[in-house]
């Protein structure tokens, strides 16, 4: 504890024994033989030290080393019935000394738990040190404390984490020394814009002892700080363009099967698009056991546009097979046989070939001339009419499919496919959504 001198201690020397010199500043005196290692501890009871801390702020949220930098008013009192003075005035309990004399008084070995680094910033305006009441000591002093939170983000960026501050002696026991929070107040003017929300509240009760070992317990004091991200820039960065695009996806219910090229560029577009934002999402997320749950929703959109294409290579696998079967080539490709033998055999030219051809699969009459059997009807030469015979019914052949019959032959399938993905995504939706704010504070508590 340092800072500035505003009045320097002064020796007092009234009479020749060495015992009667005293160490002072203003009005505030402590005798020459003040040992300043030991604890002032009267009548075997633990000496107790009273914690003040407002103004608490949050500068820094680093995710990727799990650090959070706080700044605060950090304010410590304590009882030292070894001083002497002037009776304390009712109106002004308050009194400035110099922050020099803080050298030779004892102060507690304060330790903060999970510290990284601290910097100690001292702006004298009034005066930082205090004499209270006349025989206490009270030490205000604004700091910047760097601290290891350990942080879980299963839940990142809806997620909500909750870091403590702990403060306690390094040597003393609670039998000894014992902390209490008198004050707790935090800086509502400023707020940090990477956070929706933040709270400070006193430890639980839990929390205010540690036991190290078979040493000895040891008093804790300090506050919780439970804040919550600010996940707006996620939701319209990430959450809704994913949900756009699987939404965009069943568009492609509604195209025909036949017209392969503008099904496939639709889903397989949407499907790349997907695995791009999925890739630059995992390149920033922080450092976590698992998934979280961005990175959950993405990949749930990538499987709902890989089951619309996977639905549609279904159908084509369905068609092909029963036209083979069938005998059908209508079914395959709508060229005429003519024309096969002069076309160049390509994954291309086989897709384009439904949607280019279609014009072209009425049936042609035939030329070839057709042997009429012997019970139909025969003219005899000379035009006589008595050897005119009725002709036998033929069977019908059957019709071949038009293009309207083969291109909406499987769209049944497509309406059931408009049906069962949206209710699927929509059910997941508020699974999701129900889950991520609603119970994420029992989740997290039970995995702890």
């Amino acid at each position: 504890l340092t800072g500035r001198q505003l009045n320097p201690p002064t020796i007092l020397d009234n009479s020749s024994p060495q015992d009667h010199k005293l160490l002072c500043s203003g009005s505030y005196c402590i005798p020459t033989n003040y040992n300043k290692i030991e604890p002032p501890i009267s009548n075997q009871e633990p000496l107790q030290v009273n914690i003040n801390i407002d103004k608490v702020r949050i500068l820094e949220f680093d995710d990727k080393k799990f650090t959070i930098s706080l700044s605060m008013f950090l304010a410590v009192q304590w009882k030292e019935g070894r001083m002497t003075g002037p009776p304390p005035s009712p109106t002004q309990p308050y009194q400035a000394i110099s922050t020099r004399f803080i050298d030779n008084l004892w102060v507690p070995d304060i330790y903060i738990y999970h510290m990284k680094g601290i910097n100690r910033i001292l702006t004298d305006f009034k005066g930082r040190l205090f004499i209270v009441n006349g025989n206490e000591i009270f030490f205000r002093q604004e700091v910047v404390v760097t601290l290891w939170c350990p942080m879980r983000f299963d839940f990142w960026p809806l997620d909500q984490q909750e870091c403590k501050f702990r403060l306690g002696s390094y040597q003393y026991r609670i039998n000894q020394l014992v902390f209490a929070l008198s004050n707790l107040e935090q800086d509502v003017g400023r707020t940090n814009v990477l956070l929706e929300y933040m709270r400070v509240v006193p430890l639980q009760s839990t929390d205010d002892i540690f036991t190290w070992r078979d040493i000895g317990n040891y008093s804790i004091s300090g506050f919780r700080i439970q804040m919550k991200r600010r996940s707006f820039k996620f939701i319209f960065n990430n959450y809704i363009p994913s949900a756009m695009f699987v939404l965009v996806s069943w568009v492609s219910f509604l195209i025909p099967p036949d017209l392969i090229p503008g099904r496939l560029n639709l889903l397989v577009g949407l499907f790349l698009v997907l695995i791009n934002s999925f890739n630059s999402v995992t390149s920033k997320i922080p450092n976590s056991d698992g998934i979280n749950a961005l990175v959950a929703y993405l990949f749930t959109c990538i499987f709902f546009v890989f089951g619309a294409m996977s639905g549609y290579a279904g159908i084509l696998f369905t068609r092909n097979r029963r036209a083979r079967k069938v005998g059908d080539t209508t079914m395959i490709t709508s060229m005429p046989s003519s024309q096969r033998s002069s076309l160049n055999i390509s994954v291309i030219g086989l897709l384009i070939a439904p949607v280019m051809n279609t014009a072209d699969q009425s049936p042609k009459p035939s030329l070839s001339p057709q042997l009429l059997p012997e019970n139909q009807l025969s003219l005899t030469p000379s035009g006589s009419t008595n050897n005119l015979t009725p002709p036998s019914p033929a069977k019908p052949k059957p019709k071949p499919k038009t293009p309207w019959q083969t291109r909406h032959e499987f769209s049944h399938v497509d309406h059931v496919f408009m049906i069962v993905f949206p209710s699927m995504f929509m059910g997941f939706n508020i699974l999701y959504w129900t889950i991520c704010l609603y119970f994420q504070d029992s989740i997290v508590s039970r995995n702890k």
